[in-house]
């Protein structure tokens, strides 16, 4: 231990309990609190499991300059501003760009045997070995430790200017170089376009030879694939509107049971527990955000409304370098001092899981959402995922969330994505949920454990699809997604030709998904297990595959109508036709009874009609799914962007309760 150590804990300064009060005692003498406002920041401290300066930066009364200045003087080194006079880019990267995050310093200077590093956090001992250990392959063995201060916004200032290169790697070629087999960016297996060319010419080849018996197999088939998709997700759908009404049950029993006074009753009740302030964790929030001005000061607003204490919010807004305006915007709404402003490296793929995967690195919370720019979700929905998480296995390490959206009522459009969400949410992620199957993430509003997220290597940056890839690859690893009742509600797109773009990627990213897991199909069999398998090929698979078929089957059924009219000739044999008619009539019905059932379950009778016009709706998924065809030979990894801010006056009375 340095001397100056030992008189650092001789005097009680590195105790964190007197090293607050020494804090306050600087900030008071500066004339910067007063002593009402650090009797509040220590009762603040002990409701919230923080410290008083925290609890004083948090809440606006001082600034992240004069707290870290005040910390270096009760940790006796001095202030030095690392952004104006930055440290040798090369010895950072020697030390190690995730050592600098994970311990909160900077190798600042190497002058002969003297090793300055700067810190944000308290100088210790045990820092000082592990710092020496980690320095040992470039300083010399008899080096030692002399310190500086910063602040932890300073390090990661410098950190994505020093360690550029770093940063875009971990973006966007991490999980390629570490996990090839795992990403999009190596394109389909070799033996795909060989089997694709192979059918087509096949097909084309039995067609000239055997043209009605050749229509025959390809009808049926597609009628197949269209009923074994809409089979499995009516069977899901079933499911999740069963385990939610045992729950609901439960809870009406558990209700009785408390109005009886009996609080010993062996009852479930799945009402979220509210957890003390002090016994939360460390929240990070990223907001990839991506031309999206128009809605940036809403989102502030809407994640300022969390019931979460502002002391344990990590919130990162991530932002592009080519995108003045949004940060402009972001700028303007004055983020509070628990929102950090991420400009993310330029580079390809220009994408939300490469922004994300930018953000996780500089991420400090033990738990992690995702939101959307124009997500509004509920309140009290950090809690609600914590209650899950409690309550769910030691293998569960992601919460998804409800995803509905508040404009619902402005157009055919937006009212037939609420019915869609409300029964893919409410019903079908219960459904996959019960049935223990992989459950694809939604874009937002999913929840992860922030080292299990790590330890599966982020997001795909070159999957437009990220969170289903996600959701499947964490199946792989025997991980299990919970879902959570809470809601986040969402902009839906308004513009028919901005959704046909945002559906097609959605779809091209099921496809890229498909292709990544079946590039060894025993492989992924092994690792998936049964029920895997069955939610691979008859979700992410099946569902590109079902709307690919539609256009063949209107077409043949109205070919076959019109020969049959004009000639009296039947092309196709009856009971091909019947069982086509029959699975049809089943798929829509299948739909159109989740998409109903939902919204009635949510109390938005208004928009259960609705669904009786889903047929519609899905021929639209048609038009978005040959595209997407398209797009996956030649630009599979383009990022169709989403407007957003269509609609921003709509009145949030509108949402599907």
């Amino acid at each position: 231990m340095t001397a100056f150590h030992g008189r650092l804990r001789s005097t009680g300064i590195l105790d964190p309990e007197h090293e607050s009060q020494r804090v306050l005692a600087i900030l008071r003498q500066q004339g910067l609190v007063d002593d009402v406002q650090c009797v509040w920041a220590e009762d603040r401290a002990d409701v919230v499991g923080v410290t008083p300066e925290d609890a004083l930066l948090l809440a606006g009364t001082i600034n992240r300059l004069s707290l870290w200045q005040a910390r270096c003087m009760v940790w006796g080194i001095d202030w030095r501003d690392v952004r104006e006079f930055p440290p040798d880019a090369e010895l950072i990267r020697s030390f190690g760009f995730g050592n600098c995050i994970r311990l909160g310093v900077l190798p600042y200077q190497l002058d002969g045997t003297r090793l300055v590093f700067a810190t944000s956090v308290r100088p210790t001992a045990t820092l000082e070995t592990e710092l020496l250990s980690l320095s040992a392959s470039f300083a010399p063995t008899d080096a030692a430790i002399t310190w500086t201060g910063c602040s932890d916004l300073d390090i990661d200032h410098v950190l994505l200017s020093a360690c550029r290169d770093q940063v875009l790697w971990d973006a966007a070629d991490r999980l390629t170089d570490e996990h090839p087999t795992e990403t999009a960016a190596t394109g389909p297996a070799r033996w795909n376009y060989p089997a694709l060319v192979a059918l087509i010419v096949t097909l084309g080849l039995l067609a000239v030879g055997w043209p009605r018996r050749t229509l025959t197999v390809v009808t049926v088939t597609m009628s197949v694939i269209f009923l074994f998709g809409t089979t499995f997700k009516a069977v899901a759908a079933f499911m999740g509107g069963r385990r939610l009404r045992q729950r609901d049950l439960l809870e009406l029993q558990a209700l009785i049971e408390r109005a009886k006074g009996t609080e010993d009753a062996q009852v479930t009740s799945f009402a979220p527990r509210r957890i003390p302030d002090h016994e939360l964790p460390m929240y990070t929030i990223l907001v990839p955000a991506y031309r999206e001005e128009a809605v940036i000061g809403k989102l502030i607003q809407n994640i300022e409304a969390l019931d979460y204490p502002r002391e344990k919010l990590d919130v990162i807004v991530l932002l592009e370098e080519d995108d003045v305006e949004t940060l402009q915007a972001a700028k303007a709404a004055r983020p509070p001092g628990y929102v950090r402003l991420f400009v993310t490296p330029d580079g390809l793929p220009k994408t939300k899981p490469r922004a994300c995967n930018a953000g996780l690195r500089f991420a400090k919370g033990t738990y992690l959402v995702i939101y959307d720019a124009e997500d509004r979700p509920d309140p009290a929905q950090l809690r609600d995922v914590l209650s899950v998480f409690e309550r769910s296995d030691e293998r569960t390490v992601v919460v998804q969330c409800r995803l509905n959206y508040f404009n619902a009522g402005t157009n055919m459009l937006t009212r037939f994505f609420a019915l869609e969400y409300a029964a893919w949410f409410d019903f079908m992620l219960p459904g996959l949920d019960a049935l223990r199957l992989p459950i694809p993430l939604g874009g937002t509003s999913n929840h992860f454990i922030t080292s299990a997220l790590r330890e599966l290597g982020g997001w795909d940056a070159h999957n437009v699809t990220e969170d289903a890839d996600l959701g499947l690859r964490a199946s792989v690893k025997g991980m299990r997604v919970a879902v959570s009742d809470s809601t986040t509600w969402e902009e839906a797109c308004s513009v028919w030709r901005a959704w046909i773009k945002q559906r097609t990627r959605w779809i091209k990213g099921y496809m890229v998904t498909a292709l990544v897991h079946t590039r060894n199909p025993w492989l992924s069999m092994r690792r998936l297990g049964v029920r895997g398998t069955f939610g691979l090929v008859f979700l992410i698979a099946g569902t590109p595959l079902t709307f690919l078929s539609l256009p063949f089957a209107w077409l043949t059924g109205a070919a076959v109508l019109a020969i049959k009219q004009t000639t009296g000739e039947d092309i196709l044999p009856s009971w091909a036709l019947k069982v086509s008619i029959v699975n049809f009539t089943f798929g829509y019905a299948s739909g159109i009874i989740a998409s109903a059932f939902a919204m009635a379950r949510r109390k938005a009778w208004w928009l259960a009609p609705y669904a009786l016009l889903n047929p519609f709706y899905w021929c639209m998924h048609s038009v978005s799914a040959f595209r997407a065809a398209w797009q996956l030979f030649f630009t599979p990894s383009v990022w169709e962007k989403t407007p957003h801010g269509l609609d921003p006056n709509h009145s949030e009375e509108t949402r599907s309760h």
